[in-house]
């Protein structure tokens, strides 16, 4: 029960992550002129999505069945400094401090988020190799 919008909003989370990590590349060194720096930068996004999941992870022990609500808030903290791209200064101090916000608060979430449902989707059926296969698909 519920799979659907489970799957539903684990598929755009992960979208957006992984469209991050693919196209970000290419769009930062296109608009700072420099392959090193864009480089850099997407290692510093990749770093704020391990230390997001380890924090969400964290909350998430803290709020122990209230995921939605947390979830939600860091979701839309953490996006809106993305909308906001397009109208801030295309400086590196700025590309960091957005991709930073969007890996602690959006990616490193979204990993923790797939991790809880797995687990939970195999306790509700009473069938703990499950888990893997929800983590699989």
């Amino acid at each position: 029960p519920g799979l659907r919008d489970w799957t539903l909003s684990c598929a755009f989370a992960r979208t957006l992550v992984l469209s991050v990590l693919l196209w970000m590349p290419y769009y930062l060194s296109k608009t700072l002129g420099s392959q090193v720096v864009a480089d850099n930068l997407v290692n510093v996004f990749a770093v704020a999505i391990a230390v997001g999941s380890v924090l969400a992870g964290q909350l998430m022990d803290v709020l122990y069945g209230r995921y939605a609500p947390a979830f939600a808030c860091m979701f839309v903290l953490g996006a809106s400094p993305l909308l906001a791209l397009p109208r801030l200064e295309h400086a590196t101090t700025t590309f960091a401090l957005v991709l930073t916000s969007l890996g602690l608060f959006v990616a490193g979430p979204a990993n923790t988020f797939w991790s809880g449902v797995c687990v939970d989707l195999a306790e509700s059926v009473n069938k703990p190799r499950l888990v893997s296969t929800c983590v699989g698909v």
